[in-house]
């Protein structure tokens, strides 16, 4: 069921998106141009927040059309600079440096740390700021940029979806249990005791100065325990963050709308898990990869599916698309070729063509040629399937830029 409403869900949201920017505009991507909204990498999250101030409800469907300032950089925005922005700024956006978010989980049971926005009075970014980062929260939505894993526990998209949280926005137990487990389990051990009990159990976990629990009020003792774990002093952050969301009410109620459950919310905005079958499938080869012309397609399926982790997983789209994970609905471009699609080609150097047709021993021994606008990448012809990790590796950990080496 939840499937179903997910998948109704991206439907209703790809339908209010072809209403408000129409099919043929938010195709064409501004091939050509250099971008009229500059990002300098060196202050990437201060300019990114400028830029999502700048986005009304027009705005925010339209293409950013970026350009990276402070490298030396030439890339020109038919899509990709958009996607490498939106992820880079996501990236930093999450470290406790940015100011914005802090971990709230238990991190020594979990190999991933959930977050919570910090509350205003702890933050040293004022409300406008938190209002802007949710308008890029949005934007990364309508422009097929999911957030990098499960960033969030379901109580901050409760929180995002309702200020009075009620209903199925109501925060309980079930979230506690997300970020401390073990804290929630007690609490819940405390409710099925005996009336008997309790009393014995409130004297046992109380401290100094603390007022004993009794039977009538530990109802409303767990209850503040949640509050204080998962919303005490957040309201002001995530109120800000909702406003910035709200830009585009209809974009925000397709995504946040009480119509949907609190975990399709928080679905929507994900990444898919990345998987090799996954990564592969978003894939097409070139009839020159394959034999007899070269086993680089075979290489790289063997590479990606015996060799990738998720994290490899994830940098590799991130080298191939400027984005690193697969949003609900899938990969979306429609000016790839074939749309929606990244393809992988033979490098079309006169030394690799020559190989290709036997009339060399090897191939070139350049570097990948790669469009993140129209998903296209070039590989040499290299001699090993070794090689080619090793170049694969060394792009998805050093290459940054856009007409750079």
């Amino acid at each position: 069921m939840a499937a179903l409403q997910l998948e109704e869900a991206q439907r209703g949201l790809e339908e209010r998106l072809e209403a408000a920017a129409g099919r043929s505009q938010r195709r064409v991507r501004t091939r050509g141009r250099l971008g009229r909204n500059t990002v300098n990498r060196f202050r990437l999250v201060e300019d990114t927040l400028k830029l999502a101030r700048s986005l009304d409800a027009k705005g925010i469907v339209a293409p950013l059309v970026t350009s990276f300032t402070g490298a030396a950089e030439l890339g020109v925005d038919s899509g990709g600079l958009s996607s490498e922005l939106l992820t880079a700024f996501l990236d930093e956006a999450f470290t406790a440096d940015a100011g914005f978010f802090e971990p709230v989980q238990e991190t020594r049971l979990s190999t991933s740390t959930l977050l919570m926005p910090v509350p205003l009075d702890r933050s040293s970014r004022p409300p406008e700021d938190f209002s802007a980062l949710g308008t890029l929260l949005l934007k990364a939505k309508i422009d097929s940029v999911p957030l990098p894993g499960s960033v969030f526990p379901l109580a901050f998209w409760k929180m995002v979806r309702d200020a009075t949280r009620s209903g199925e926005d109501a925060i309980g137990l079930p979230d506690l249990a997300e970020i401390e487990p073990s804290l929630a389990d007690r609490l819940s051990t405390f409710l099925s005791l005996p009336a008997d009990q309790v009393e014995a159990w409130s004297v046992f976990t109380s401290t100094p100065g603390e007022r004993l629990v009794t039977c009538d009020l530990r109802e409303e003792y767990v209850e503040g325990v949640v509050a204080d774990k998962l919303v005490a002093g957040r309201e002001g952050s995530v109120d800000a963050i909702r406003r910035g969301m709200s830009v585009a009410p209809e974009l925000f109620e397709a995504t946040c709308g009480k119509q949907l459950a609190p975990a399709v919310t928080a679905s929507m905005f994900s990444s898919r898990p990345l998987v090799p079958s996954v990564v592969l499938d978003a894939m097409v080869f070139a009839p020159d990869m394959r034999a007899p012309s070269s086993s680089l397609e075979q290489w790289v399926r063997e590479i990606v599916e015996q060799s990738f982790s998720p994290d490899d997983l994830g940098r590799l789209l991130q080298l191939l698309t400027g984005v690193r994970g697969i949003p609900v609905g899938g990969l979306r471009n429609p000016d790839a070729s074939p749309p929606h699609k990244i393809r992988l080609s033979g490098c079309d150097c006169t030394c690799c063509r020559q190989a290709k047709r036997g009339k060399a021993t090897e191939g070139c021994d350049g570097w990948l040629a790669i469009s993140t606008c129209f998903w296209t990448c070039r590989l040499p012809l290299y001699p090993t399937k070794e090689v080619l990790a090793s170049r694969l590796h060394k792009a998805m950990t050093w290459a940054s830029g856009f007409g750079s080496e």
